[in-house]
């Protein structure tokens, strides 16, 4: 049975990052330039990069327009819905509305039309100042499938924004759903869905279900015979940041580039073990950074890892500094504690508990302190 060291308790171990070297992560991907847009004057306003639906002089961009009005650059809902002749993918959209003042009707005959992204998937427009209705089909609901987290819809005669950010689903070529759509909305202003997961369609009669479809598709206004307004409606199809990969990911310490096949353990511990003594912890944690280099051999129950792993001259891991008690038993326990450091080439979590090893000898043993 080993005794534990009645010295360890005064000596302090601290792991530190090597400050000489410092790594600086390079994810080996050459971007292209990202292209510069004019965002405007104000949020309202179209990016030069949009493409403008309406703009208040004519609904000539859309389908059935001539059945609305369009009056000191406003649009109102008249005979039957209207589409855009352009389809869009992914993308954000930019729409003002205004519900009836003064308001007629209620709960979903109040001041209800719905913007239909894709011309499939409806975020409601409803009066629901004046009028209450089901939850998720009030104004920014996505239709029949969530509500928005709050409620900041202005009085009727009053103008709302919708700016809405759109991933639109993906299917493969046989049909089958690959990712869902997400849609993120700010209704004046105020976050009221944040990349909500759509479950398919938002029909009122059909469980929500996606059927395949092509990439794009048109922006949808709906008539549900209420004289609803809408001004200043823009969009930008949305592309991602584009880069090609040159090389693999790797880590850049001083002048040399090292792979990304490293694995850190980082975290405070409290020191249990030095071999086979078992040390009274201290109060004091250790900041530990272990940097496990060299090919993963897999896990096994524990999550072991076999490898090697470097020490503070070679990459960025720890080096050790102690501040000593001042007796023979707390140096030396400073000395086999960083000569352990060196030597070990494996590591072992389980639970809460960090082994370290040299092939199959036990070298220290830590446990993870509370935060």
């Amino acid at each position: 049975m080993t005794k534990a060291c009645p010295v360890v308790c005064a000596v302090m171990l601290v792991i530190v990052a090597h400050q000489s070297l410092a790594k600086e992560f390079q994810n080996g991907i050459k971007w292209d330039t990202p292209p510069k847009v004019d965002p405007g004057q104000d949020a309202h306003d179209p990016p030069s990069d949009a493409i403008v639906l309406f703009d208040g002089t004519n609904l000539d961009a859309w389908n059935n327009g001539d059945q609305w009005t369009v009056e000191d650059g406003v649009a109102t809902v008249g005979r039957g819905g209207i589409s855009t002749k352009q389809e869009f993918g992914d993308c954000q959209l930019h729409i003002e509305w205004s519900s009836p003042d003064p308001p007629t009707g209620e709960g979903q005959g109040c001041g209800n039309s719905g913007v239909y992204i894709m011309g499939r998937y409806e975020v409601q427009v409803l009066d629901s100042y004046s009028s209450d209705t089901y939850h998720d089909g009030q104004a920014g609901a996505v239709y029949k499938q969530s509500p928005p987290a709050v409620n900041a819809t202005r009085k009727p005669g009053e103008w709302n924004t919708y700016d809405i950010f759109w991933t639109c689903p993906r299917f493969d070529n046989s049909g089958k759903l690959v990712s869902p759509a997400y849609i993120t909305v700010a209704h004046n202003g105020v976050l009221i869905l944040n990349h909500f997961e759509l479950k398919g369609e938002t029909p009122f009669d059909r469980v929500p279900r996606y059927r395949a479809h092509p990439p794009k598709g048109p922006i949808v206004l709906q008539d549900h015979h209420n004289p609803v307004q809408f001004r200043n409606i823009w969009v930008r199809e949305f592309k991602p940041a584009q880069g090609i990969r040159v090389r693999e990911p790797h880590f850049r310490v001083g002048d040399k580039d090292i792979p990304v096949k490293y694995v850190q353990i980082e975290g405070k511990w409290l020191l249990k073990q030095v071999g086979d003594q078992q040390v009274e912890p201290s109060d004091e944690p250790i900041q530990l950074i272990i940097t496990y280099d060299g090919d993963v051999s897999g896990y096994t129950g524990v999550n072991r890892m076999s490898g090697t792993l470097t020490d503070g001259d070679r990459l960025f891991g720890p080096i050790a500094t102690t501040r000593r008690a001042g007796s023979p038993e707390a140096m030396q326990l400073e000395v086999d504690f960083t000569r352990s450091l060196s030597e070990a080439n494996a590591f072992e979590v389980e639970g809460a508990t960090l082994r370290l090893f040299a092939g199959d000898e036990l070298l220290l043993v830590f446990d993870r302190a509370e935060e």
